[in-house]
């Protein structure tokens, strides 16, 4: 009979790549604290079940552009946020409230910073292009003009 060797040791939920490596780090509440401390306060989990944790997981690992836990740079992680972020997720790690809906100095002031991370001219990432068009649009919406 040949043994198998043993799968390595995880070291941290946030590596788990099924339902039972997931639930091997103790109780729902427990490794949802886990990860979340790992994100730190920038990302909030909001999983409801182990379903949705996993899933959470496969997102982030599939999106992100990480080196080991933590993104490369400051413009991958706004190219992420802004094309595969949604919602209040999207907004916190864009940096963005309600007041930049409401100031159109405070929106050209954001839209400005942005385009000095992603803008194609500036930034060499494969998605800076689609990254300065999510730039945009967000911008259009601050200041209520339409898309073109």
């Amino acid at each position: 009979m040949v043994s198998r060797p043993k799968p390595p040791l995880l070291r941290h939920p946030i590596c788990a790549r099924s339902m039972k490596e997931l639930k091997s780090f103790g109780s729902f509440r427990e490794v949802r604290g886990l990860i979340q401390e790992r994100l730190g306060e920038q990302l909030r989990i909001r999983a409801r079940g182990w379903k949705d944790l996993l899933r959470l997981l496969f997102d982030l690992r599939s999106g992100l552009q990480l080196d080991g836990e933590f993104y490369v740079s400051r413009e991958a992680e706004v190219i992420h946020a802004l094309l595969h972020l949604n919602g209040e997720l999207k907004e916190r790690a864009l940096g963005l409230s309600l007041r930049h809906f409401s100031n159109v100095k405070l929106a050209r002031e954001w839209r400005d910073e942005m385009a000095l991370l992603v803008h194609p001219d500036r930034c060499h990432r494969p998605d800076a292009a689609k990254a300065m068009a999510a730039v945009q649009r967000i911008y259009n919406r601050m200041i209520r003009r339409p898309n073109k």
